[in-house]
C-alpha cells in the first residue's frame, strides 16, 4: 500500500459522501500526535494553522477511537464537523470533514457515510486484526449503575433546558455540563451522553442509554420534542415532574424522620443500658430468696434473650431473607395498609396525571400518551389499568370512560378527565386533577405525622413502663418482706 495512493483515494470518496468544504486525512504517529497527509479546501499552510480547524475532536477521536459529529462555534463562523477513525494494517488514520453548519448541518446520516468510507478503504488496503480485550468477569450477578439523586437530575435538565434554550448547540451546551459538574455518576452520565450526540445519535437515543437517570418514558418524550423542534419545552417539562417527583421524596422523609429517630434512640436505650441496669437487680433478688412475679420474670426472660447472640444470628437472617422479596409484593403491602396505603396511591396518581398531561402537551396522541404515563407507575395494579385503558380507545371510548371501565381510578379524577375531554382542555384539567391529588397527599401526610409522634411515645412509654414495673415490684416485695 502506498500513501500516494490512499490519500487523494480518500479524500475523493470523502467528498462523493459528505460534499464537505473542507477535507483532511491524518496519520496517527503516536498517542496525541498526528501528521497531515492530504488535505483540500484549507489554506496554503494546511489544517494545523487553520483556527477553525477542530484540533480538538480530532484528539477525541484518537482517544475514544469513535466516530463523532459536533459543532464547533468557537471560530468566526460556525462549522460542523466529521471525523472517522480508519484501522490500516500499517497504521491508524483519521478521516476529516467540515463546512458551514449555517449552509447544511452534518448528521448522523453523515456520519454513517464517512463511516461506509472507512469501511471501503480498509477493505482496500488491509484493515488491521481485530483486538479482543481481555474481560474479567467478577461475581455473579451485573453490576447495577449508581443512582442520581433527584435534586442533582433537577439541576441537569434545568440547566440544560436553559443552554439549550439560549441557543448553543445540543453537544456543546453537555460539554459545559459536562465540565462544570462535579467528579460522580452524574458527570460519567453526562459525558456518556456528550460522546453519544458527538457520534450522531440523537439526545434521546443517549438519554435511553441511561436507565439510572432516565426512563423509557423520558426518552420517548425528548424523541417527541426533537422531531417536533420544541427540545428545549420537553425538557422544561421533564425538570417540572422531576421537581414534583422532589418534593413527595422530601414530604415522605419530613413525614418518616421524625419517629424514626425516636424509635431508634429508644430502641438503642433499651438495648444498650436496660441489661446492664437489670443485671446486678437480677443477681440480687436471686441471692436474696425472694419469689419472682411473673412480669419481672417475662422482663427477665426478655433481657437475657437480647444478650443471646442466636437472636441477632436469626435476626440477620430474616433481613436478609426480606431483602429478597420483589419491590412489587413490598408494594402490594403497603397498598393494603389504611392511611399509607391511600397515600402511596395518590402520590402514584398524581404523578400518572402529571406525565398524561406532559406526553399529550408533547404531541401524543391519547393511546400513546396513556401507555407511555403507564410506563411511570410503579403501582402493577394502576399501570395494568392504564394499559387497559389505552386498549379500550381502541373501541371507541373516551379517556375518561376508558380509565372508568378498569375500576381503580377515583371519581374525582374521572370527573375531571370528563370535563377536560368535554372543553377540549384535558391537558390542563390533567394538571389540576394532578394538584387537587397533590393537595389531598399533603394533607394525609400532615395527619399522618400527627398520628405517628404520639404513637411511637405511647408505645416507647408503655415499653418503659413495663420494665419500670418489672424491676419495681420485685423491689417493693423485698423491703416489704424486711
Amino acid at each position: 500500500m502506498s500513501q500516494h495512493e490512499l490519500v487523494p483515494l480518500a479524500l475523493t470518496w470523502v467528498e462523493r459522501a459528505v460534499r464537505p468544504m473542507r477535507s483532511a486525512v491524518l496519520l496517527v504517529k503516536a498517542p496525541g500526535e498526528v501528521e497531515l497527509l492530504g488535505s483540500r479546501g484549507f489554506g496554503p499552510e494546511g489544517p494545523v494553522a487553520d483556527p477553525t480547524f477542530n484540533s480538538e475532536l480530532v484528539r477525541e477521536v484518537m482517544a475514544t477511537d469513535r466516530a463523532m459529529v459536533l459543532c464547533d462555534d468557537r471560530g468566526p463562523q460556525m462549522r460542523s464537523n466529521l471525523c472517522v477513525p480508519v484501522r490500516l494494517a500499517r497504521g491508524r488514520y483519521l478521516l476529516y470533514a467540515d463546512h458551514r453548519a449555517t449552509w447544511r448541518p452534518y448528521y448522523s446520516r453523515d456520519l454513517t457515510r464517512l463511516r461506509q468510507v472507512a469501511r471501503q478503504l480498509e477493505a482496500k488496503f488491509g484493515a488491521a486484526p481485530a483486538s479482543r480485550p481481555l474481560s474479567l468477569r467478577l461475581g455473579v450477578g451485573a453490576r447495577t449503575r449508581p443512582r442520581v439523586a433527584t435534586r442533582e437530575l433537577v439541576v441537569l435538565l434545568r440547566s440544560l433546558q436553559t443552554l439549550y434554550g439560549a441557543g448553543l448547540m445540543l453537544d456543546r451546551a453537555l460539554l459545559v455540563l459536562s465540565r462544570s459538574l462535579p467528579p460522580g455518576p452524574l458527570a460519567e452520565a453526562c459525558d456518556q451522553m456528550l460522546l453519544d450526540v458527538r457520534q450522531g445519535n440523537p439526545l434521546s437515543l443517549a438519554m435511553s442509554k441511561q436507565p439510572q437517570l432516565f426512563s423509557p418514558s423520558d426518552s420517548a418524550l425528548v424523541q417527541v420534542g426533537e422531531q417536533s423542534g420544541s427540545l428545549d419545552r420537553v425538557l422544561g417539562l421533564l425538570a417540572d415532574a422531576a421537581e414534583r417527583q422532589r418534593a413527595l421524596q422530601q414530604r415522605w422523609f419530613s413525614v418518616a424522620i421524625y419517629p424514626a429517630l425516636l424509635a431508634g434512640v429508644c430502641l438503642l436505650l433499651l438495648l444498650g443500658l436496660l441489661p446492664l441496669l437489670l443485671r446486678g437487680q437480677a443477681r440480687m433478688l436471686i441471692e436474696s430468696g425472694q419469689a419472682l412475679s411473673p412480669v419481672t420474670r417475662v422482663a427477665f426472660a426478655l433481657v437475657g434473650l437480647l444478650q443471646s447472640p442466636w437472636l441477632w444470628l436469626l435476626l440477620g437472617a430474616l433481613g436478609l431473607s426480606l431483602t429478597r422479596v420483589p419491590a412489587v409484593s413490598w408494594r402490594r403491602l403497603v397498598a393494603r395498609l389504611p392511611l399509607l396505603g391511600a397515600m402511596v396511591r395518590e402520590s402514584a396518581l398524581s404523578q400518572f396525571c402529571w406525565g398524561l398531561a406532559t406526553a399529550l402537551e408533547t404531541g401524543y396522541n391519547c393511546r400513546q400518551a396513556l401507555t407511555l404515563s403507564a410506563g411511570t407507575l410503579r403501582d402493577p395494579e394502576l399501570e395494568g389499568a392504564a394499559r387497559q385503558a389505552a386498549e379500550r380507545l381502541q373501541g371507541g371510548h373516551t379517556v375518561a370512560e376508558s380509565l372508568k371501565l378498569t375500576g381503580h381510578f377515583p371519581r374525582l379524577l374521572l370527573e375531571t378527565v370528563a370535563v377536560g375531554e368535554e372543553c377540549g382542555r384535558l391537558p390542563e384539567s390533567l394538571q389540576n386533577a394532578g394538584r387537587m391529588l397533590e393537595q389531598t397527599f399533603e394533607t394525609r401526610c400532615s395527619l399522618l405525622a400527627q398520628l405517628l409522634e404520639p404513637a411511637v411515645l405511647l408505645v416507647m412509654g408503655g415499653v418503659c413502663g413495663f420494665f419500670a414495673l418489672a424491676t419495681l415490684l420485685p423491689m417493693l416485695s423485698l423491703l416489704e418482706s424486711l
